[in-house]
């Protein structure tokens, strides 16, 4: 009965651990796909907001010399 109860809790043990490490994976994965969609967001937020550049104007003749 002990060594049924050490087997079980040795299962439950390397469950719980690799349920830890499929979680941090599944962490850093999503992190990175949200970060590069956050950047890639910013963007197009900047080009969608941003004011068009103003231009001076210069003039060609030399009538101002």
């Amino acid at each position: 009965m002990l060594t049924d109860s050490l087997r079980r809790g040795m299962h439950l043990g390397r469950e719980g651990q690799l349920a830890a490490e499929g979680a941090v994976a599944l962490l850093y994965r999503y992190s990175r796909r949200t970060l590069a969609e956050l950047i890639r967001a910013g963007r197009e937020w900047e080009e969608e907001t941003s004011l068009p550049i103003r231009r001076r104007r210069v003039n060609m003749d030399d009538e101002g010399s």
